[in-house]
């Protein structure tokens, strides 16, 4: 009897002794949570169960790759060069055409190099370039190069329209060539040339037919004129049919021009 007593108490100081420690071990954070676990502890749902629709996006948006860099097209329109200095000499408003390329150097500012080709005429009155009166001028068209540098600062009202203004400066060269006369004198002088310095100032539009591809352009420019020098604008004794030498006046300085223009032109 004293036996079993002292058994019993023995094991209930065992029983009361491990009982902290199992208690430890069941609380024991050694085992990590599930991630539903955690998600539900959260207050959030369970990402492996509540499936979303559409699908979340975990890649990175692409970068917008901006407008297009530079721009290379062709020009055609009206150029009106009127003469200045001789009321007797005309020239009426002509063609041309060209090619041109805009680079982007900012988001807002560009800038263009063209060159043009332009064809015009003369008309005479009479007693024009010094002649007597009944006498017939016969001069060929006037042939003429245009070569000018433009920035354009401007602006998008919609992404595929930029409307700009340009300032800047040219230089041109005008060939007529030979001319001969006939009636009350009758002369020949060899083709002249007269060289000028502009600063056209434009204005004007380009619409993306084709986005990020092909483009319309539409500009308008008035151009003062400067420094014209050059035979063509000079006076010039030549011999008439009876070898007696005669002086042809020169041909008239160009007075403020204007352009008319549009072309097609490709994005790169």
């Amino acid at each position: 009897m004293t036996v079993s007593r002292a058994a019993r108490a023995i094991l209930t100081t065992l029983l009361v002794g491990t009982a902290p420690s199992l208690a430890l071990a069941q609380a024991s954070p050694d085992a990590p949570p599930s991630a539903g676990g955690a998600a539900e502890a959260n207050g959030l749902p369970d990402p492996a169960t509540d499936k979303q629709d559409p699908p979340p996006v975990t890649e990175s948006p692409k970068p917008y790759p901006g407008p297009p860099r530079s721009e290379v097209g062709a020009d055609f329109g009206m150029v009106s060069r009127p003469s200045s200095g001789d009321p007797l000499v005309h020239y009426p408003m002509g063609w041309g055409a060209g090619a041109h390329v805009r680079i982007d150097i900012l988001d807002w500012l560009g800038a263009r190099i063209a060159t043009r080709f332009e064809s015009t005429h003369a008309t005479f009155d009479e007693g024009a370039l010094n002649l007597p009166p009944g006498t017939v001028i016969d001069q060929p068209q006037l042939r003429r190069i245009n070569i000018s540098l433009q920035v354009e600062p401007g602006f998008r009202p919609v992404p595929r329209l930029l409307l700009f203004v340009g300032v800047g400066a040219g230089w041109g060269r005008t060939t007529a060539e030979s001319m001969h006369t006939t009636g009350a004198e009758s002369v020949r002088l060899p083709s002249r040339s007269a060289v000028f310095v502009e600063l056209p100032v434009s204005i004007g539009a380009r619409f993306e037919i084709v986005p990020g591809l092909l483009v319309v352009n539409l500009k308008g420019s008035v151009a003062p004129v400067y420094d014209q020098s050059g035979r063509m604008l000079k006076p010039y004794e030549t011999p008439n049919k009876d070898g007696t030498m005669v002086e042809v006046g020169p041909m008239p300085e160009l007075g403020t021009s204007f352009a008319l223009l549009t072309g097609l032109g490709v994005l790169l």
